[in-house]
């Protein structure tokens, strides 16, 4: 009976334990191993985090729901913080279009994905074009499965919508993030066979949970990647939250100062100005007369 309270607490002890150990949780999907971060969206509520929760269909296929687009997971390196995915419309070489419009800088910008692997000269944004009439310096890209004229035209990791020239009869459809093993490829203008490799290959996202907890913890910072690493990231605060007060209510004061001098300038300088101008002028006017 002495030992009773040791036995309860030590219960109470592994039953914490269990509920609030969601990083040791794991599960798998196919050839995918899940572990923390990462967790299914059948998984008890303590595994994993569930901004980072996949799916495991009836097939086995692992899914990353992201920006409103459905990707299949290649394969995962928890070492290097790296997941590599394909959108579900190009899983198996298949010619069409993005199930979902992405770009790199949209993927770049993400708060749960913000990081680039070593390897990101050679990534690039598809942009699918739609012609009204034949593109010849375009021909080689395109999309023989499409009814009408639709084209696949390369923007580099550093190039934004921007900078992509759409010629005047074209219109942008779709976009989406690729990987090939040539830096100059845009300026090869690649065929479609091309074309169909980086789809299928897919692309690589950088998880960092630690960035979205700096973005979300603190109203003015930056999450800086300490490249070429693709684990380690930086908490970076743009101004401290004191010296932002300080400067705010610095500028409100000014302003107070700057509306009552103002004030001040009108009522004491200005107005006793005109009044003596305009009795000056009276007076003036009554000796002419």
């Amino acid at each position: 009976m002495k030992n009773l309270p040791a036995l309860f607490c030590l219960i109470i002890f592994i039953l914490f334990i269990n509920v609030n150990n969601g990083q040791t949780c794991s599960s798998s999907c196919g050839n995918i191993p899940i572990k923390y971060p990462f967790r299914l969206s059948k998984d008890p509520s303590n595994c994993g985090d569930r901004d980072y929760e996949l799916s495991c269909l009836e097939n086995n296929s692992t899914i990353l729901y992201f920006r409103k687009g459905f990707y299949y997971v290649k394969k995962i390196s928890y070492e290097e913080h790296i997941i590599r995915v394909v959108d579900v419309n190009f899983a198996n070489g298949s010619c069409g279009l993005p199930n979902r419009d992405l770009t790199l800088d949209q993927l770049y910008n993400d708060p749960l994905y913000p990081g680039i692997t070593k390897n990101y000269t050679y990534s690039y944004t598809l942009n699918y074009l739609r012609c009204s009439s034949e593109i010849s310096d375009l021909g080689k890209s395109r999309v023989a499965c499409l009814s009408g004229d639709v084209y696949v035209k390369l923007t580099s990791y550093y190039e934004t919508l921007s900078f992509l020239e759409i010629p005047s009869s074209c219109k942008l459809i779709s976009t989406v993030p690729g990987y090939y093993e040539d830096e100059m490829l845009e300026q090869k203008k690649p065929s479609y066979e091309t074309i169909l490799k980086m789809q299928e290959s897919g692309f690589d996202m950088v998880w960092s949970v630690g960035c979205r907890e700096c973005k979300s913890r603190r109203r003015r910072s930056r999450c800086s990647q300490r490249f070429p690493s693709t684990t380690e990231f930086e908490c970076m605060q743009l101004y401290d939250d004191e010296y932002y007060e300080e400067i705010r209510q610095l500028i409100i004061g000014l302003s107070v100062v700057s509306v009552g001098g103002l004030i001040g300038f009108f009522r004491f300088i200005l107005l006793p100005l005109v009044i003596f101008a305009f009795l000056l002028h009276k007076c003036c006017c009554s000796r002419d007369h």
